[in-house]
């Protein structure tokens, strides 16, 4: 746990100035899949059922993971890696299940 903020941070930080790099054929679908199953974690129906005993000791921050997620899906801003995130079969699983919420 205590290595994936740093990770994540210094994911955060090369993809805001490498959006062509990550969001390549090659690197934006794997890279889209692996943020999707991390928000899926960290938001999705089974979330109550992630828990960390002593979340302290193993620097276990979900709400700062969370913002992590998010800052760098928007710097990712552009269509290819929209399209890779769409395509992911996680991505696409929740909004089946959501789309009624999220289109009305």
């Amino acid at each position: 746990m205590q290595h994936s903020q740093p990770t994540l941070g210094t994911l955060s930080t090369t993809s805001f100035n490498n959006i062509l790099f990550f969001s390549s054929q090659e690197l934006g679908p794997r890279l889209a899949a692996m943020l999707n199953f991390n928000l899926q974690q960290l938001c999705g129906p089974k979330c109550r059922d992630l828990k960390v005993e002593n979340p302290e000791k193993y620097g276990f921050e979900p709400k700062k993971l969370l913002d992590q997620l998010t800052d760098i899906y928007l710097q990712l801003d552009c269509a290819r890696f929209a399209k890779a995130i769409a395509d992911d079969q996680v991505c696409t699983k929740v909004y089946r299940r959501y789309s009624h919420f999220i289109c009305c």
